[in-house]
């Protein structure tokens, strides 16, 4: 239901583009950076065990991002770098310790596995952030105007996670602090659907852009600390979104 939200907001994001752009037959100069907006899927490996799940139910919520690129070097298309940053949230309620009949009691072994839904708000907050290399081929779309551009990213990534309960930020038994970092790296592939036919005109020296794309990705997201992180948020994601290429 989320993925089809996500694809309606995309679609929706698309129409508007189209509507906004005038025709130009000419070919677009070569671009220097990109800007993306992104929306898409996010169920990291910590919201599938049975202990989030208690507290926040098995929903979660799509993934917002915004991209940075910064083109290097062209051949046959965009050689660059990226840098992205999202924002996701999770929300739910605490858990109380109950008895065999509901009834709420002191922590043990055996009252734990009996929790029920406590009257307290939980949060988990999630900013990802991502830089890589990037390679946005426009071959077919350059010179034989199929306006198909696949493209293919690699990167490091580091996931912020918080938790906070009752409005307050949260802790472990130990004392500890409830946030800190789950690193990793991605690869992505995706193709971008350009828009070159009904696109700025080229000759406009007011123009805002000089290309754009509604495109469609996956990723694979390793996001467990190389084996260290105290939650995992490793994941395989699919997002859409329109991206924008500037002179």
């Amino acid at each position: 239901m989320r993925m089809l939200s996500a694809l309606s907001i995309s679609i929706t994001l698309l129409a508007i583009t189209l509507m906004a752009t005038p025709v130009s037959a000419k070919k677009p100069p070569v671009a220097t950076w990109g800007f993306e907006l992104r929306l898409g899927s996010y169920e990291p490996t910590l919201a599938e065990t049975q202990q989030y799940q208690q507290h926040f139910g098995n929903d979660s919520d799509l993934l917002m991002s915004v991209e940075f690129d910064r083109y290097l070097t062209y051949l046959l298309g965009n050689f660059g770098v990226f840098m992205q940053v999202g924002l996701w949230k999770d929300s739910g309620k605490s858990r109380s310790c109950a008895d065999a009949a509901g009834a709420t009691v002191s922590c043990s072994s055996a009252s734990v596995v009996t929790n029920v839904a406590g009257s307290q708000k939980e949060k988990m907050q999630l900013i990802p952030l991502s830089v890589g290399a990037m390679y946005r081929m426009d071959l077919l779309k350059r010179h034989l105007n199929v306006p198909l551009v696949p493209y293919a990213k690699v990167g490091f990534n580091a996931v912020y996670w918080s938790h906070t309960a009752g409005g307050k930020s949260s802790s472990f038994a130990d004392g500890s602090s409830g946030d800190g970092w789950s690193t990793g790296f991605h690869g992505a592939v995706g193709v971008g659907l350009n828009l070159d036919w009904i696109s700025t005109d080229y000759s406009d020296e007011h123009r805002l852009f000089i290309d754009s794309f509604f495109f469609a990705e996956v990723i694979r997201l390793w996001a467990d600390g190389f084996g260290e992180a105290i939650f995992d948020m490793s994941d395989t994601q699919v997002t859409f979104g329109l991206a924008f290429d500037f002179d």
